[in-house]
């Protein structure tokens, strides 16, 4: 039988990020869930930008791990599914390369609940 499923949305659709400055996400209390499934998606960028999105996850909201990093230098989509062993989870967005990094974005997905 499957199990629940709740849509999570850690960076909303059709974001836009510019300059080199890293940008955190609000921590997600993800307690309920085993597993999540996600996807990446970035648009169009100019030619030598880079494009980092990295989940995180954390046990208590200061020290974060990495559980995985979707990176483009292109536009382009990606999915993921990640073992969730942490309270919490975040993304990390980071933009390198270019004049002015400019790029569109989302990370969204499903949160699969634990069996019980």
């Amino acid at each position: 039988m499957a199990r629940p499923t709740v849509p999570i949305v850690l960076i909303g659709r059709f974001t836009t990020f510019a300059g080199t400055t890293d940008c955190v996400t609000l921590p997600v209390s993800v307690q309920q869930y085993d597993r999540a499934e996600l996807t990446c998606w970035c648009g169009g960028m100019e030619a030598g930008v880079t494009f980092e999105a990295t989940v995180q996850g954390s046990t208590d909201g200061v020290t974060w791990a990495d559980l995985n990093t979707f990176l483009f230098t292109a536009s382009s989509e990606h999915t993921v599914g990640l073992d969730l062993t942490r309270p919490l989870m975040r993304a990390v967005v980071s933009l390198s390369g270019g004049t002015f990094p400019v790029v569109t974005c989302y990370l969204t997905g499903v949160l699969i609940r634990r069996r019980v």
